[in-house]
């Protein structure tokens, strides 16, 4: 033995103590009985003690973790002093972050990624802009957006899936049951 040990014993008491409550744990988490291979490490007392917290902590942060991802979350936004959303506070600091980065560039700069990024405009299009033609002539952003389907579209494509799926399954019953129905 150690002259620790042979001391006060304080050191074998506390190695007993956390080898216990590791085996206890990991009896209750994976149902292996024990870990011998706490045993074998340099400091096999601070392996066990790592291992408890890490049996400890793990389960609290995923719990944690699940929560956060399936509530909505709002937050007290200060500027406005109103409670916003998550996402509508993003796409402010998105905007901000936008904001600042076009004021780093050089209004030439910024002329010029207007014109690599737009479209020229006829002086005959069907857009009439109150505006006067810049340096490079009547140009325009081209947006390109998928518009979804509206609510109530979706609402009945389903209802009129739902109606074919009932025809066929009552003409499948009636079908089996040797019975004709007039249509």
């Amino acid at each position: 033995m150690t002259d620790r040990k042979q001391k006060g014993g304080k050191q074998g008491k506390f190695e007993a103590i956390i080898q216990t409550v590791a085996v206890h744990l990991t009896e209750m988490f994976s149902s292996i009985p024990q870990y011998p291979v706490f045993n074998l490490a340099e400091f096999p007392a601070l392996a066990k003690l790592l291992f408890v917290v890490f049996m400890l902590l793990v389960p609290i942060m995923l719990l944690n973790m699940l929560i956060a991802m399936m509530s909505n979350t709002f937050v007290f936004h200060p500027g406005s002093g109103q409670v916003v959303s998550s996402v509508s506070l993003w796409s402010l600091q998105k905007a901000k972050i936008i904001v600042s980065l076009e004021r780093s560039f050089s209004k030439s700069s910024l002329q010029q990624f207007r014109k690599d990024y737009s479209i020229q405009l006829r002086a005959d299009s069907a857009v009439h802009l109150p505006v006067e033609p810049g340096p490079h002539g009547l140009r325009a952003l081209l947006v390109i957006k998928e518009e979804a389907m509206s609510r109530a579209k979706k609402k009945s494509g389903v209802v009129a899936s739902w109606k074919v799926s009932f025809d066929i399954i009552i003409n499948m019953a009636v079908a089996s049951a040797g019975l004709s129905i007039a249509a």
